[in-house]
């Protein structure tokens, strides 16, 4: 098995060889477009997303209708990762803020991965807690 290739998303570029290849095949890029819903509070999260540029902003609508930001993802996080652990149902809204990239996982895999690696097992606790930028 050789390097793994340096990802700028930091808990990618941070994987053992061995939790890399875990992953790797089923990463596909996605686009990060200015102001596009990725997932709606409530919906189902169908792709963690680990972005190496742009930034994903999670908001919740307060009970008076306004909303507010509680976290922002960017290329030290990952969105989704509670999703493959606790359930898919998103807690709050991600937007994207700053257009980019992303390195997508479908959740399923990322649960597959958890139950054969400690390091995706913890990684929601990794860099933020998960209840602000690792949801």
């Amino acid at each position: 098995m050789g390097a793994v290739p340096r990802s700028p998303n930091r808990l990618l570029a941070n994987l053992t060889p061995a939790d890399h290849e875990l992953v790797r095949p089923h990463l596909h890029n996605l686009e990060l477009v200015h102001a596009k819903v990725l997932v709606a509070a409530g919906n189902e999260i169908e792709d963690a997303c680990l972005p190496p540029s742009g930034i994903i902003s999670l908001v919740v609508r307060l009970i008076q209708g306004d909303t507010s930001e509680v976290a922002m993802i960017g290329r030290d996080s990952v969105f989704g990762a509670s999703a493959a652990l606790v359930g898919p149902t998103a807690l709050t809204t991600a937007i994207v803020q700053s257009p980019g990239m992303c390195s997508a996982l479908p959740i399923e895999r990322l649960h597959g991965a958890a139950e054969q690696s400690g390091t995706f097992r913890t990684m929601p606790t990794r860099s933020q807690d998960s209840t602000t930028g690792m949801q």
